[in-house]
Order: C-alpha cells, then sequence, then structure tokens
C-alpha cells in the first residue's frame, strides 16, 4: 500500500479519482448513446426490409403482358395459311375453269415477332 506523506498528496489523489469518476460517467453516458443509437438504427433496418418486400411482393403481381399471347400468335398463323392456301386453290380451280391465268399471283404474308416473351402481329 502506498504511503500517503501529506494532505496534499491525499488531495491530488483525491481529485484525480474525482476526474477519473467523471470520465467514466462520460464514457458510459456515451456508451448509452451508442447503443440507443444502434437498436434505432436496428429497427429502422428491420422496416426498410419489411416495405422492401412488400414492394416486391406487389411488383410481381403488376406484371402488365404486352402484345399477344404466342399462342394466340401462332394460331392466327395457321388459320391464316389455311384460309390463304384454300382461297389460292379456289382462285387456280377457277382461273382453269375460265381459262383465265393471272400473271402475277398475290400473296399476303404474316410476320410474327416475339420480343421480350410478347408476341405481335405485322
Amino acid at each position: 500500500m502506498v504511503e500517503l506523506k501529506s494532505g496534499d498528496d491525499f488531495e491530488e489523489l483525491k481529485s484525480k479519482v474525482s476526474f477519473m469518476d467523471s470520465k467514466l460517467k462520460e464514457a458510459e453516458r456515451s456508451i448509452m448513446k451508442l447503443t440507443e443509437e444502434r437498436s434505432i438504427a436496428t429497427r429502422e433496418k428491420d422496416k426498410l426490409k419489411g416495405e422492401l418486400e412488400l414492394l416486391k411482393r406487389k411488383s410481381d403481381v403488376r406484371t402488365i403482358q404486352v402484345g399477344f399471347p404466342f399462342l394466340y400468335c401462332c394460331m392466327v398463323a395457321v388459320i391464316s395459311l389455311a384460309v390463304g392456301y384454300f382461297s389460292h386453290l379456289y382462285e387456280g380451280i377457277s382461273s382453269h375453269e375460265t381459262g383465265f391465268l393471272k400473271e402475277r399471283e398475290q400473296m399476303s404474308y404474316i410476320v410474327i415477332i416475339v420480343y421480350r416473351g410478347s408476341c405481335y402481329l405485322v
């Protein structure tokens, strides 16, 4: 144990202890403040994660289809080809019966464009 030689040494140690005590209390207040800020930040982060999940679910529901479905385009193409074939066949039969041959045959085309999962008829 340390021997105290005078009252001045005692007062000096007492002031050092009180200074260290005030520094300790200041450090405890800083720790409490930082702990509170961390818990607030954690709660805010969890809230934002929840909102993000909610927005993701809402955006998944709102898928808007542009253009026509692919199967619809295929059916229109098949029906158009069949109608074109039969009308061409009918014109060929009627032109042979009348003896009239066309110089130029007219053909119609259907173009199906598939872009980003949507189908367009041109």
